[in-house]
Protein backbone atom coordinates (compact mmCIF):
# COMPACT_ATOMS: atom_id res chain seq x y z
CA UNK A 1 0.00 0.00 0.00
CA UNK A 2 1.05 3.50 -1.03
CA UNK A 3 -0.11 6.12 1.39
CA UNK A 4 0.90 9.93 0.72
CA UNK A 5 0.52 12.21 3.91
CA UNK A 6 -0.26 16.16 4.14
CA UNK A 7 -0.12 17.76 7.56
CA UNK A 8 -0.05 20.63 8.96
CA UNK A 9 2.04 21.99 12.55
CA UNK A 10 -0.18 23.74 14.73
CA UNK A 11 1.87 26.36 17.06
CA UNK A 12 0.91 28.12 19.88
CA UNK A 13 2.04 31.99 20.58
CA UNK A 14 5.95 30.71 22.04
CA UNK A 15 6.04 28.79 18.57
CA UNK A 16 5.37 25.77 20.67
CA UNK A 17 4.07 22.73 18.59
CA UNK A 18 0.60 22.12 20.18
CA UNK A 19 -0.78 20.00 17.66
CA UNK A 20 -0.68 18.04 14.59
CA UNK A 21 -3.41 18.28 11.91
CA UNK A 22 -3.24 15.52 8.93
CA UNK A 23 -4.73 13.24 6.18
CA UNK A 24 -3.42 9.97 5.08
CA UNK A 25 -4.68 8.80 1.43
CA UNK A 26 -4.09 5.54 -0.21
CA UNK A 27 -2.59 6.17 -3.67
CA UNK A 28 -1.75 2.75 -4.36
CA UNK A 29 -4.44 2.43 -7.11
CA UNK A 30 -3.03 6.25 -8.94
CA UNK A 31 0.74 4.79 -8.58
CA UNK A 32 -0.45 1.67 -10.33
CA UNK A 33 -1.83 3.59 -12.71
CA UNK A 34 0.85 5.68 -13.67
CA UNK A 35 2.62 3.09 -13.73
CA UNK A 36 0.65 1.05 -16.39
CA UNK A 37 0.52 4.64 -18.07
CA UNK A 38 4.47 4.82 -18.33
CA UNK A 39 4.71 1.10 -19.67
CA UNK A 40 2.05 1.79 -22.18
CA UNK A 41 4.08 4.72 -23.46
CA UNK A 42 7.15 2.82 -23.38
CA UNK A 43 5.82 0.67 -25.62
CA UNK A 44 4.01 2.56 -28.20
CA UNK A 45 7.73 4.51 -28.14
CA UNK A 46 9.24 1.18 -29.12
CA UNK A 47 6.45 -0.11 -32.37
CA UNK A 48 6.81 3.95 -33.52
CA UNK A 49 10.51 4.07 -33.20
CA UNK A 50 11.16 0.50 -34.78
CA UNK A 51 8.60 0.71 -37.74
CA UNK A 52 9.59 0.97 -40.85
CA UNK A 53 6.28 2.77 -41.67
CA UNK A 54 6.45 6.60 -41.86
CA UNK A 55 3.74 7.06 -39.17
CA UNK A 56 2.55 10.87 -39.21
CA UNK A 57 -0.35 13.14 -37.33
CA UNK A 58 -1.59 16.28 -38.66
CA UNK A 59 -4.58 18.27 -38.32
CA UNK A 60 -7.18 18.67 -40.78
CA UNK A 61 -5.82 21.64 -42.59
CA UNK A 62 -2.28 19.28 -43.50
CA UNK A 63 -0.52 20.73 -40.30
CA UNK A 64 1.85 18.55 -38.53
CA UNK A 65 1.34 17.48 -35.17
CA UNK A 66 3.39 14.64 -34.89
CA UNK A 67 6.10 12.47 -37.21
CA UNK A 68 8.22 9.12 -36.57
CA UNK A 69 11.92 9.09 -37.16
CA UNK A 70 11.58 7.16 -40.17
CA UNK A 71 10.87 10.20 -42.07
CA UNK A 72 14.51 10.12 -42.27
CA UNK A 73 14.93 6.53 -44.06
CA UNK A 74 11.87 7.20 -46.41
CA UNK A 75 12.18 10.71 -47.29
CA UNK A 76 15.58 12.08 -46.11
CA UNK A 77 14.24 14.61 -44.42
CA UNK A 78 13.75 14.75 -40.75
CA UNK A 79 11.40 15.17 -38.66
CA UNK A 80 11.55 18.18 -36.83
CA UNK A 81 11.99 19.31 -40.87
CA UNK A 82 8.53 18.06 -41.74
CA UNK A 83 7.22 19.14 -38.89
CA UNK A 84 7.31 22.91 -40.29
CA UNK A 85 5.59 21.48 -43.28
CA UNK A 86 2.12 21.21 -44.56
CA UNK A 87 1.58 17.81 -46.01
CA UNK A 88 -0.11 19.77 -49.05
CA UNK A 89 3.90 20.65 -49.56
CA UNK A 90 5.82 17.00 -49.59
CA UNK A 91 2.70 15.95 -51.87
CA UNK A 92 4.06 15.96 -55.75
CA UNK A 93 2.11 18.19 -57.71
CA UNK A 94 -0.08 15.88 -59.72
CA UNK A 95 -1.62 14.43 -57.11
CA UNK A 96 -2.16 17.30 -55.34
CA UNK A 97 -6.17 17.63 -56.31
CA UNK A 98 -6.54 13.44 -55.93
CA UNK A 99 -5.13 13.91 -52.24
CA UNK A 100 -7.60 16.72 -51.47
CA UNK A 101 -10.32 14.82 -53.13
CA UNK A 102 -9.61 12.05 -50.90
CA UNK A 103 -9.36 13.89 -47.49
CA UNK A 104 -12.55 15.48 -49.00
CA UNK A 105 -14.50 11.91 -48.81
CA UNK A 106 -12.83 10.67 -45.63
CA UNK A 107 -14.07 13.95 -43.47
CA UNK A 108 -17.37 13.50 -45.56
CA UNK A 109 -18.14 9.60 -44.88
CA UNK A 110 -15.56 9.44 -41.34
CA UNK A 111 -14.22 6.62 -42.40
CA UNK A 112 -10.59 5.66 -42.83
CA UNK A 113 -9.13 5.01 -46.32
CA UNK A 114 -6.07 4.24 -48.01
CA UNK A 115 -4.20 5.94 -51.00
CA UNK A 116 -1.19 5.65 -53.15
CA UNK A 117 0.31 8.82 -54.36
CA UNK A 118 4.12 10.53 -54.81
CA UNK A 119 6.01 12.57 -52.65
CA UNK A 120 9.30 14.24 -53.59
CA UNK A 121 12.32 13.37 -51.16
CA UNK A 122 14.77 15.50 -49.85
CA UNK A 123 16.60 15.05 -53.30
CA UNK A 124 13.67 15.57 -55.34
CA UNK A 125 13.18 12.23 -56.38
CA UNK A 126 9.52 10.69 -56.28
CA UNK A 127 8.61 8.36 -53.68
CA UNK A 128 5.62 6.48 -54.18
CA UNK A 129 3.34 6.17 -50.62
CA UNK A 130 0.81 3.70 -49.93
CA UNK A 131 -1.20 5.89 -46.86
CA UNK A 132 -3.48 4.21 -44.69
CA UNK A 133 -5.71 6.95 -42.74
CA UNK A 134 -7.42 6.84 -39.50
CA UNK A 135 -9.85 10.37 -38.44
CA UNK A 136 -8.88 11.52 -35.00
CA UNK A 137 -11.86 12.74 -32.54
CA UNK A 138 -12.02 14.55 -29.90
CA UNK A 139 -14.23 13.50 -26.94
CA UNK A 140 -17.43 15.21 -28.65
CA UNK A 141 -17.20 13.07 -31.68
CA UNK A 142 -15.65 16.37 -33.70
CA UNK A 143 -13.13 15.59 -36.23
CA UNK A 144 -9.89 17.19 -35.07
CA UNK A 145 -7.17 15.35 -37.36
CA UNK A 146 -5.46 12.21 -38.87
CA UNK A 147 -3.27 9.77 -37.82
CA UNK A 148 -1.56 7.88 -41.00
CA UNK A 149 0.99 5.44 -41.50
CA UNK A 150 2.73 5.63 -44.88
CA UNK A 151 4.66 2.53 -46.86
CA UNK A 152 7.38 3.43 -49.03
CA UNK A 153 5.98 1.07 -52.70
CA UNK A 154 8.42 2.85 -54.87
CA UNK A 155 9.52 -0.80 -56.20
CA UNK A 156 6.40 -2.04 -56.23
CA UNK A 157 5.21 0.91 -58.80
CA UNK A 158 8.17 0.37 -61.03
CA UNK A 159 7.94 -3.15 -60.81
CA UNK A 160 4.24 -2.75 -62.35
CA UNK A 161 5.23 -0.58 -64.71
CA UNK A 162 7.81 -2.71 -66.13
CA UNK A 163 5.55 -5.43 -66.05
CA UNK A 164 3.18 -3.15 -68.31
CA UNK A 165 5.49 -2.78 -70.63
CA UNK A 166 7.07 -5.93 -70.90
Amino acid sequence: MMVKYSGLLEKNEEGVPIRIIGTHIDVSDIKEKEYQLKLSEEKFKFLVSNSKDLICQHEVKGNFTYVSDSSLEILGFSPETIMKKNLLDLIHPKDIKNIKSYYKSVIKNKQNGVITFRVRNIKGKNVWLETATKIIVDSGNKLTGFQTSSRDITDRVRADKEIKTA
